[in-house]
């Protein structure tokens, strides 16, 4: 018994990849295209005094006492829905809040670097 086999051949190039953009240096108050998908239009950097009153007063609390605003921004989603996070920081401590356009916390994430 004998066999045989055909195997067609084609010649490809491959296509070249373009180099990633490099980030540029933001202005504040100036909109940042996001990177992560479509998710956001946009994200601006702001002070903790524009925050909304209920995000201002959240951050007043015990909880977040001993932290300071390290970072503030507003983002707007591409439904629409704005969103304000706030980065706090206490010596090696840092957390995350996300807080809604009314001013109601959404989400938190922390780091406790002091306990172990």
């Amino acid at each position: 018994m004998v066999g045989a086999a055909t195997v067609n051949a084609q010649e490809t190039t491959p296509t070249p990849t373009p180099p990633p953009a490099e980030p540029q240096a933001q202005t504040p108050g100036e909109p940042q295209t996001q990177i992560q998908g479509d998710q956001n239009l946009g994200r601006v950097d702001i002070t903790a005094s524009e925050l909304p009153d209920a995000a201002k007063q959240s951050l007043e609390t015990a909880d977040y006492s001993s932290f300071e605003v390290s970072n503030a921004y507003k983002t707007t989603k591409a439904n629409g829905e704005v969103e304000y996070t706030v980065k706090l920081k206490s010596g090696k401590d840092k957390k995350k809040i996300t807080f809604d356009a009314a001013g109601n916390k959404i989400k938190e994430k922390g780091k406790d670097k002091d306990k172990g």
